[in-house]
C-alpha cells in the first residue's frame, strides 16, 4: 500500500489471518477479524485494505457477527488491494465488484470523489 501511496497501520501489516501460502485456506483468526475494524475505526479509516483475498473476505463478511457477539458495531468497507487498483486504472466493472462487497465501499469511495 505504501507504494500505492497509502501508510498502513502499524500493527496490522503481518499475515495474521489467514496465514501464508501453502496454509489451511478454511483457518481464520478471529482476534484479527475483531482487531482489524476496532483499529480502523479508532483510527477513524474510511476502509481497510488487505493484501489477502481470504482476510478480505473474512473481515467483511463477519461484521455483522462481530456486532451480534458485543464485540463492537463495526461498518467498515475492506477491500483487497487489487480492487483500489482497477479503481485507480479506471476499469469499467469496478462498480460491479464493489457491490458485491456486505459492507458497502461505494458511499465511502462516493464521499472521496473516487466514483
Amino acid at each position: 500500500m505504501e507504494t500505492l501511496g497509502r501508510n498502513p497501520f502499524p500493527g496490522l501489516t503481518k499475515p495474521t489471518a489467514a496465514g501464508k501460502p501453502g496454509d489451511d485456506p478454511n483457518r481464520y483468526c478471529p482476534e484479527a477479524e475483531r482487531q482489524a475494524p476496532a483499529m480502523a475505526a479508532e483510527a477513524e479509516a474510511d476502509c481497510i485494505v488487505t493484501g489477502c483475498s481470504m482476510c478480505q473476505a473474512n473481515l467483511d463478511t463477519r461484521q455483522g457477527e462481530i456486532k451480534k457477539e458485543g464485540g463492537g458495531r463495526y461498518e467498515i468497507p475492506v477491500l483487497y488491494f487489487t480492487e483500489l487498483m482497477g479503481l485507480a486504472l479506471g476499469h469499467k466493472d469496478i462498480k460491479k465488484w464493489l457491490g458485491r462487497h456486505i459492507t458497502d465501499p461505494v458511499k465511502v469511495l462516493s464521499k472521496r470523489g473516487l466514483i
